[in-house]
């Protein structure tokens, strides 16, 4: 299974951009304001293409086009293989989601406290 090591987080201006698993607060350059904007979540159902042959999977965000570009492509180099476009929950997000959540409530206790 191919794990994704990056994650798609959710910005201030309602736009998404692609950024390493490993943040969970700052901000992020929004390719569409072409301005740094603040992160306030993660984005954690994505497009996949899932080949049922093998363990190849690729996430491709918010794209099915593009779910359906690494499909084709892995059944050009596969042609046995029979490939699934989904659109399922990223484990390697999930996991930023529950440190982004808990990065929130420790800044919300520390405010309050």
């Amino acid at each position: 299974m191919n794990i994704s090591r990056e994650v798609l987080y959710a910005l201030e201006c309602t736009h998404a951009a692609p950024a390493p698993a490993t943040l969970v607060s700052g901000s992020l350059m929004c390719a569409w304001c072409r301005e740094a904007k603040y992160i306030v979540g993660v984005i954690e159902y994505e497009w996949a293409a899932h080949c049922q042959n093998c363990a190849f999977k690729r996430w491709a965000g918010l794209s099915k086009h593009n779910a359906g570009v690494f499909a084709t492509g892995h059944c050009r180099h596969e042609p046995a293989h029979v490939v699934d476009i989904e659109y399922a929950r990223n484990p390697t997000a999930t996991r930023t989601a529950e440190k982004f959540k808990a990065w929130q409530a420790g800044r919300q206790n520390a405010a309050t406290g």
